[in-house]
């Protein structure tokens, strides 16, 4: 089974989305770097292709959440490689608790204390990766309280060590702006009394955060002779609370590695393809086969809106003020049992049960109260289905259960808000579109199609079809609406 070993086999992983060299900056200059990736999409391994004397490359570990655990140092002597430092992590959950120096019988190089996040502060509670409710949820953003750095030396042995305690201030979007020092007497200052030398590091940063100040000397540029403190280098959490590595100038988010420089992710969005357009392809096997819109990047940082969008783990975007701000909406109440939550089932026009051709094929899908869910995931927005979104003969209603049931997350029908099971039936989706991208459950005309999707998710998310449609096709209506949507798909030059 393949695991982050970096000692395995060379693979070629043109196909699978990940970054394998690009010009980037470090602290010697221009490099251009190789990069080593896992058979989990996970960086294992970064080295510069040009190196010198003093270079230095990087290994990578991680757990089985895909954690990084552990970061190797390489440096290189002019002939070959000396590892100069191993540096592990522990973590609660996601966010980093303390780095230890393995080399040094794991001494601790620093502790942090967390708090709320842009999330938690808001004062509502939010949903983690796992669903479950969280004050923690925009991971970590805007939510570093302090640093313990025991060792001012470098040498974790030596006894005249002067221990440093800083806190961190950010601004709106929970980027790091300033670490200051904690401790009485520290540059001269009395009890909680400021001194200068109680700043010691500042960050300012362009939109995608590459650091570009303070410009302490006033020429207009950010360069070595500006000072923006003492433990600025040294402090690893910068942009979006992120842990950076000065080596690669590359930001870990946790589940993807980010760089300002290029300002995109290195590698493809690790769930998926949530924003492709499915069509259909006709051929002897007829099946569904995904295909990016044109506006579709997997690789693009928070939708290439830094300023207003943030993304707490490299997994999905979301807007930066709905994580910091807090709700005006009142608590809401269970649907109740029979209750629509305005969600209908709709249906268009199905033409024959032994569908030959694409036009043949009709679409169910579940509308309402804001959304739409289907499979596959975003069929009616592609251009060649549109037209069945916009032409249903068939609606029901869906009704919560009468008797019994829960949702996954555990909470029964008869509590379940109209909220929460629009939120189950977005991850049923997720799911549907995983398993058939997977090859887990291909599509299957009679077994794993839209209309068992529609029954399955609502059967999960405490809901049930009406027994009766609200609306029929009328005698011949759905022959002559087949007829037309031929002719529809024809005129786009849909196959």
């Amino acid at each position: 089974m393949c695991g982050s070993d970096p000692n395995l086999p060379t693979i070629n992983q043109s196909d699978l989305g990940v970054l394998l060299s690009y010009w980037g900056l470090q602290a010697t200059g221009t490099i251009r770097a190789k990069f080593t990736w896992d058979a989990e999409n996970r960086l294992v391994g970064w080295e510069p292709l040009l190196f010198v004397s003093g270079a230095k490359k990087l290994e990578f570990r991680y757990d089985y959440l895909g954690r990084r655990v552990e970061k190797k140092v390489y440096t290189y002597n002019g002939s070959s490689w000396d590892l100069s430092e191993t540096r592990r992590f522990v973590w609660y959950n996601w966010l980093l608790l303390e780095e230890l120096d393995a080399l040094n019988g794991n001494a601790i190089v620093r502790k942090y204390t967390w708090g709320l996040d842009l999330a938690g502060q808001s004062g509502e509670p939010s949903r983690d990766r796992q669903g479950a409710v969280s004050l923690e949820s925009a991971a970590g953003i805007g939510g570093l309280l302090a640093l313990h750095d025991p060792d001012d030396d470098g040498d974790p042995n030596d006894p005249n060590d002067i221990e440093r305690n800083y806190v961190y201030f950010y601004d709106a979007t929970g980027n790091v702006g300033q670490l200051v020092a904690w401790a009485s007497d520290y540059g001269g200052a009395t009890g909680y009394d400021w001194h200068a030398d109680r700043l010691v590091a500042r960050y300012e940063y362009d939109p995608y955060g590459t650091v570009i100040g303070p410009d302490t000397d006033g020429d207009g540029d950010f360069d070595d002779d500006d000072n923006p403190g003492p433990y600025a280098v040294d402090n690893p959490f910068r942009f979006s609370t992120k842990y950076f590595d000065d080596e690669t100038a590359l930001g870990y988010w946790g589940y993807r590695y980010y760089s300002p420089g290029l300002g995109r992710w290195l590698n493809r969005d690790p769930i998926g393809q949530p924003a492709a357009v499915l069509t259909r392809q006709v051929a002897p096997k007829t099946a569904f086969v995904p295909r990016d819109p044109p506006d579709d990047n997997l690789y693009r940082f928070v939708r290439n809106d830094p300023v207003s969008w943030i993304d707490p783990d490299g997994m999905a975007a979301r807007r930066g003020d709905s994580a910091s701000q807090p709700s005006t909406q009142p608590e809401e109440d269970p649907a109740g049992r029979g209750k629509t939550c305005g969600l209908k089932i709709k249906r268009s026009a199905i033409c024959t049960l032994f569908p030959k051709q694409s036009c043949d094929f009709g679409h169910e899908w579940i509308e309402g109260g804001g959304g739409r869910w289907d499979f596959p995931k975003d069929y009616a927005e592609d251009p060649c289905h549109q037209w069945d979104r916009n032409h249903p003969v068939w609606e029901w209603n869906a009704h919560v259960k009468l008797f019994g049931g829960k949702l996954p997350n555990g909470t029964s029908c008869a509590q379940a808000t109209c909220s929460q099971i629009r939120d189950c039936l977005q991850k049923q989706e997720h799911e549907w579109q995983r398993l058939y991208e997977s090859g887990e459950r291909p599509y299957s005309f009679l077994f794993h199609s839209c209309i068992n999707f529609v029954d399955a998710a609502l059967n999960k998310c405490c809901m049930v079809r009406g027994v009766l449609p609200t609306r029929m096709p009328k005698p011949f209506e759905e022959a002559r609406l087949c007829c037309e949507r031929c002719k529809e798909m024809e005129g786009l030059g849909c196959n």
